[in-house]
């Protein structure tokens, strides 16, 4: 195992709480305007996410 800096730890943590609550906005975004938005904004959406999660 690789040994770990606790500043690191602690900025990498922070890091994830606030993807986690960026995620959280966008997901509302969708749930409130996704009815609104046009085909082309939909699949630009959807793309993005999808080359997001190649990554994790």
């Amino acid at each position: 195992m690789v040994p770990t800096n606790p500043s690191i730890d602690k900025k990498l943590e922070i890091t994830v709480e606030k993807t986690i609550e960026a995620i959280a906005r966008i997901q509302r975004f969708i749930i409130k305007y996704g009815p609104k938005l046009n085909d082309d904004q939909k699949e630009k959406i959807a793309q993005k996410i999808k080359e997001l999660q190649k990554y994790l």
